[in-house]
């Protein structure tokens, strides 16, 4: 019998009447894997009060010299009202830190400013290319040879392109938004990335220095600054698409690194790039 079981009271009270029936003690307990001492204790109770002395006590201790005393509890939560924390609060009662700590976590106060869950509002884009995903990924190495998934998906159509590159560089990223450009049928208006390096260094060292990436289109400050820290799943709709997908809504470019023919910076002057603060 696991310790600390608990039998409900039909249980204890069929046990009983078997054995008051003439079963004893050793079969019961083999047939239930209740151990016979148990089995005699409920028995004791059952002739002494009958089926209520049966029913599961408390196995509360019935003193704990080593518990914080009410009046101790009381002054801890009136400290923590004041915005003291448990530091603080044990330089003027008696228990320790960790002990204030967990009389603050056994009442639920150990925050004082409880987070209040923020609701996801998702979005959806009205035209095809009003906003594009573009992400990157590192992929397991295959025959010593290190590969890395650039992948792009269109906000409204869900439209995906992916490309398996043979290096992280910002040279790569651009030759595939400039595929990007090439292979969509409607016009990229806006490109939205993460804050990778080799899309945007404006949180290097050099933030005033624009990557590769970066310099063929036209950059929105406006736009950049007003893209709030938002989850993953709210925005980053592109990795998704890094999983390997054989839909018809994918496009591969290729399934092994090769070179993409760069095209024209020009045709990207209306594009904006938007970096998300995740």
């Amino acid at each position: 019998m696991a310790r600390g079981r608990a039998y409900s009271l039909d249980f204890r009270i069929a046990m009983m009447k078997q054995h008051a029936q003439g079963r004893s003690f050793s079969t019961l307990s083999r047939e239930t894997d209740v151990p016979r001492d148990v089995l005699r204790r409920w028995w004791q109770r059952y002739r002494q009060g009958g089926e209520l002395a049966l029913r599961p006590r408390s196995r509360r201790p019935r003193r704990s010299p080593t518990q914080v005393p009410a009046a101790t509890e009381a002054a801890i939560l009136a400290l923590r009202t004041q915005g003291l924390g448990p530091a603080r609060i044990a330089l003027q009662v008696a228990p320790s830190v960790s002990t204030v700590y967990r009389t603050l976590v056994r009442h639920g106060r150990q925050q004082l400013h409880p987070p209040v869950p923020r609701t996801v509002r998702r979005y959806e884009k009205t035209r095809p290319g009003e906003l594009v995903h573009v992400d990157l990924k590192y992929l397991p190495s295959l025959e010593n040879r290190a590969e890395f998934e650039f992948a792009a998906i269109d906000d409204f159509t869900r439209e995906a392109v992916v490309w398996i590159a043979g290096a992280r560089t910002t040279r790569n990223a651009t030759t595939f938004l400039e595929h990007l450009v090439a292979v969509f049928p409607f016009p990229i208006e806006a490109v939205m990335t993460d804050n990778d390096l080799v899309f945007t260094m404006r949180f290097a060292y050099y933030r005033h220095r624009r990557t590769r990436f970066e310099r063929p289109v036209r950059v929105s400050a406006l736009l950049i600054a007003g893209c709030a820290p938002t989850p993953p799943r709210a925005t980053a709709k592109s990795n998704a698409s890094s999983k390997p997908s054989t839909t018809n809504a994918s496009r591969f470019i290729s399934r092994r690194p090769v070179p993409l023919e760069p095209a024209s910076f020009t045709t990207l002057s209306g594009t904006t790039i938007i970096n998300e603060l995740i």
